[in-house]
């Protein structure tokens, strides 16, 4: 993955004459126990290639994860019924952790329940604001 991503600033440096000022990357979840070992094992070193390839340029990093088998489920009352939440749903507030993390409802169902995707923001150096992010 980290010389995948080093290819990838690469071809965007050779197609638009510069480096990118921001890079986000979005991944499959893993445990808990695995993320201190991502940021270990691919960010510390993504920067410290960057900063080697390409002194002169800051590049911030967004690492995200995502967990399209969360176990949460949302819905919303009317009409004397509950429905799940309509498509394009963002919950980021009161339910979420302290830390970046949101949840997007990105399907329509109109039998069982739909299943919200986790984003987990596990390692950023970018000035984004979250809702640019979200």
């Amino acid at each position: 993955m980290l010389s995948l991503t080093l290819k990838a600033v690469d071809a965007y440096l050779h197609r638009n004459k510069e480096v990118p000022s921001e890079v986000i990357i979005f991944n499959s979840s893993t445990s808990n126990d695995q993320i201190i070992m991502f940021q270990d094992y691919f960010i510390k070193p993504l920067k410290n290639k960057l900063e080697e390839a390409y002194k002169d340029k800051f590049i911030a990093i967004t690492l995200v994860m995502i967990n399209v088998k969360s176990s949460e489920r949302f819905f919303t009352e009317g009409d004397s019924n509950v429905r799940n939440v309509p498509a394009g749903t963002l919950i980021s507030t009161d339910i979420v952790s302290n830390y970046y993390d949101f949840y997007v409802v990105s399907q329509a169902s109109n039998r069982g329940s739909t299943v919200p995707n986790h984003y987990k923001v596990i390692y950023s150096d970018s000035k984004l604001e979250e809702g640019v992010l979200q």
